[in-house]
């Protein structure tokens, strides 16, 4: 495992390369192939697919959109939406095998865009059209989607090509894809050069030989006070792992 982490950490978008291994393996341990293979032998994957395989092998429906993203031949996402918050509670993303990740698609916590079709499906309804997917940041991208609703949730797939045959003419804008930061960092001793996303927190990127950013740093100059419980330096810690405030 540890070589597993270390080809990741040396790779372009580490950090969603290791959220698809890990994808890989859950859908592996719980759902045959084979099965899977079978589902899909005969169509394009689609939202009807994603119940279908729940259908057929009672594993939950991230589990299935796991497996069914595998079998994305272009870049997309097979996608779970709460009716109620209209938010995307689940999506397992297949990048493209050599742009990797369009810098807007689904990711979970994201909410469904104002004015998007998947907004106002109802419980029970389809959809095959070209729409689009925007980021709270702002980047916006178009794709072609399939969806159902259902009584509590909406399941839709994202693809950057035209997979079901929803439009008769395709006029695609050149598709943008993500592509990591680069910037000079101190940490294990000296100037390193750091590649990636930056860390939600401290927005400081990932260091390539510690793994670290400034949160780890700051929790590894930390310690829990015994007395308090509360996390301070530990230059203002004795040896008994008492802060100077209960000494």
């Amino acid at each position: 495992m540890d070589g597993v982490y270390d080809w990741l950490s040396r790779q372009e978008n580490g950090d969603r390369l290791l959220e698809t291994v890990c994808d890989a393996v859950a859908q592996s341990l719980l759902i045959p192939a084979r099965v899977v293979d079978d589902i899909v032998a005969s169509r394009q994957v689609c939202a009807q697919t994603l119940l279908d395989l729940v259908d057929a092998t009672q594993a939950s429906r991230p589990v299935c959109a796991i497996a069914l993203s595998r079998h994305l031949p272009c870049a997309g996402a097979v996608v779970i939406i709460d009716r109620e918050s209209g938010a995307v509670t689940y999506s397992s993303v297949q990048p493209d095998p050599f742009e990797g990740w369009p810098v807007a698609i689904p990711w979970p916590g994201q909410d469904v865009p104002p004015g998007h079709p998947l907004r106002n499906l109802r419980d029970g309804a389809s959809l095959g059209r070209k729409s689009f997917w925007a980021t709270p940041w702002g980047q916006r991208q178009e794709f072609y989607i399939d969806a159902v609703g259902l009584s509590r949730v909406v399941v839709a797939v994202f693809a950057d090509r035209d997979l079901w045959g929803v439009e008769t003419t395709h006029f695609d804008a050149p598709r943008e894809f993500s592509h990591r930061l680069e910037a000079d960092i101190r940490c294990c001793g000296g100037t390193q050069k750091a590649r990636g996303f930056p860390c939600p927190e401290c927005r400081r990127l990932f260091c390539p030989k510690c793994g670290g950013c400034l949160c780890t740093q700051r929790a590894s100059n930390e310690a829990t006070c015994r007395a308090c419980g509360l996390e301070k330096a530990k230059h203002l810690m004795d040896s008994s792992g008492f802060c100077v405030d209960c000494m």
